[in-house]
């Protein structure tokens, strides 16, 4: 008799114990139910407030005018991701004169990483300008992003990559590119007034548009490819670039540093690096020092461009000829490209008038 009540009593236990890990388990399932239901509508509603957004801002588009249209807008990527996929995008400002048109676009990113952003491009895009319209395609095309956290979406970082990029124009031509890789960031309080950006630029075996090229060297006189292409510099401008900077009035330029600009054109070197502001009248103010190898070609392509006469070349090449005897080799010439009082000179030799850039909007003293 007492043995059996003794099994009776470790078998409540073991009952007990039982239950109590059942009753667990089915607590912490309830628990994971209940979280991936709520995440399921966090998502859904985190989704459906991007697609209503997208949507919403092709709408304020169309209402101020522009020509913004999409065939389809839809949101995927659960459980972690926001992945936008636009498919027949156009979007065109008929007072600027562009229009853009995408058979895709994609905005992809993490949930987690509000502010980080991965667009690309597949398929063909359509570029229209005032001054003609192209078809470019690419096997890649994209862009990593990272924007301030707010709704005017300024960039702090953006790099644009691709390869083997390919441009039709409707006019015939065509121009590709091998590789081209553009980096953007906004660069540290203090390096320069009003607003920097850090501006990077590598490109390699770069055709050159015909039109583009007939009228930098109608003579023929240059390679129709540019082997390699190199930037590296800051620019300043007068307002922020972002969202509203897109749909309205473009920042101007204050001020530009080149750190180092390095160009392979055929036989031609060009390499630069110095610093310029504009004026209150739109005029750059500075220096920028200049090495030119084959600089004689350089000026028989102006020529020949018409950017300057052949007596003004003559003078030139009899001035800057001594510089570069200077250096020990004549066929390089470095020399320090000045511009002051809206005037421009090479060394000691007058260029003529300077470029005039759109005069920036100062603040109100």
């Amino acid at each position: 008799m007492h043995s059996i009540l003794s099994r009776h009593r470790y078998m409540t236990v073991a009952e007990r114990e039982a239950m109590g890990a059942g009753m667990k388990a089915r607590i912490v399932i309830a628990a994971l139910l209940a979280g991936v239901a709520g995440w399921s509508g966090w998502w859904l509603y985190g989704a459906s407030a991007q697609k209503a957004a997208l949507a919403g801002w092709l709408e304020e588009r169309r209402n101020a005018g522009w020509v913004a249209e999409a065939a389809e807008i839809s949101v995927s990527g659960f459980p972690s991701r926001f992945d936008s996929f636009i498919t027949g995008l156009s979007l065109a400002d008929p007072e600027a004169g562009w229009a853009w048109d995408a058979e895709e676009f994609q905005i992809l990113r993490l949930v987690y990483k509000p502010d980080r952003y991965i667009l690309a491009w597949p398929g063909e895009q359509r570029l229209a300008t005032p001054h003609g319209a192209a078809l470019f395609s690419a096997p890649l095309l994209r862009a990593s992003a990272r924007f301030v956290p707010d709704t005017d979406l300024s960039p702090e970082e953006l790099v644009l990559e691709t390869s083997d990029l390919k441009a039709v124009a409707t006019a015939g031509w065509e121009s590709t590119a091998k590789r081209l890789v553009v980096g953007l960031r906004r660069s540290a309080p203090g390096t320069a007034p009003d607003e920097p950006y850090d501006l990077g630029i590598t490109g390699e075996a770069v055709t050159l548009p015909p039109p583009l090229l007939a009228r930098l060297d109608p003579a023929g006189l240059l390679a129709t490819r540019i082997d390699r292409l190199k930037l590296d510099a800051t620019f300043a401008f007068d307002a922020v670039w972002d969202r509203k900077a897109v749909e309205g009035r473009k920042p101007a330029l204050t001020a530009l540093a080149i750190r180092a600009a390095d160009m392979r054109w055929g036989k031609l070197r060009l390499a630069a690096r110095g610093t310029v502001r504009i004026d209150d009248e739109g005029y750059p103010v500075g220096e920028i020092d200049i090495s030119a190898h084959n600089w004689r070609r350089m000026l028989k392509t102006a020529v020949a461009a018409g950017v300057m006469g052949q007596e003004i070349a003559d003078a030139l090449e009899t001035g800057l000829s001594v510089i570069a005897a200077l250096s020990g080799d004549d066929s390089t010439l470095d020399a320090t490209l000045s511009f002051a009082d809206g005037e421009m000179s090479l060394g000691l030799v007058p260029l003529g008038p300077a470029p005039r850039f759109r005069i920036p909007q100062r603040p109100e003293e």
